[in-house]
């Protein structure tokens, strides 16, 4: 079985999306925020380092009879967590670390929103699988196609923010890593991703993990001080499989 690299952003694909300013991967782990201003979801940060927790899966809102036809700019997609099956959303909450003041940066997390749910300042999405998150618009410059080294925004199609990294460190509860937050009036910098690699499977979700979860722990333990590129390769490759 092969894992299929693509040149293409497609739904399905796994990605993982790097902010060239901060030098920090967009990144989901299994611990949770905390605070009574929190969402109490699993927590959305941003990692310097190359890790199997930054890996996302990109999917159509509507689901297309074909799989794996292209994304392209302006539409409307889920962006999901590979490894906690989580999908990322924002509502009503204080951002981890930054002041929040009118509308001004919201928190970011991941969760399981199901279809008519409602929770304390988190807006669901109301047509939302179970896992798959908030509706995100994603946005290139001036192109619709979507390629490896694209860069990439995305926003909240409800809200309306953009997904920004911030210049702060989450406390010992996030690990140290960095703050990423839902901006009203993002920074372009901030808010730009590039999209490091692209990769759609035809193989079992459980064999993809498997074989990350192998392979990542002599690639993580290289890339320190090593260009993000080779860190990435040696961390597994997924064109590898």
């Amino acid at each position: 079985m092969k894992a299929k690299s693509n040149n293409i952003l497609r739904d399905s694909s796994l990605l993982t999306l790097k902010n060239e300013y901060f030098k920090r991967f967009l990144h989901s782990h299994h611990l949770f925020f905390v605070g009574e201003n929190s969402s109490l979801q699993q927590q959305v940060t941003s990692y310097s380092w190359m890790d199997h927790n930054n890996l996302f899966v990109v999917n159509f809102v509507y689901p297309h009879n074909n799989n794996f036809q292209p994304i392209t700019s302006g539409q409307h997609v889920y962006l999901r967590h590979l490894f906690t099956n989580k999908g990322l959303a924002c509502g009503n909450y204080n951002p981890p670390v930054s002041k929040k003041a009118g509308r001004r940066p919201s928190e970011v997390a991941s969760g399981n929103f199901y279809a008519a749910s409602s929770q304390k300042g988190l807006m669901y999405e109301l047509h939302a699988l179970p896992g798959s998150g908030h509706k995100w618009e994603i946005l290139t410059n001036g192109t619709q196609k979507i390629i490896p080294h694209s860069k990439v925004r995305f926003r909240h199609v409800s809200l309306g923010c953009f997904i920004e990294l911030t210049d702060k460190t989450l406390p010992d509860w996030g690990l140290k890593q960095g703050e990423v937050v839902c901006n009203f009036y993002p920074s372009l910098e901030r808010s730009l991703f590039t999209i490091k690699e692209i990769t759609y499977k035809r193989v079992p979700p459980l064999v993809t993990k498997l074989w990350i979860m192998c392979t990542w722990p002599l690639g993580h333990a290289l890339s320190f001080g090593l260009p993000g590129d080779i860190g990435a390769l040696l961390a597994g490759s997924l064109e590898a499989l």
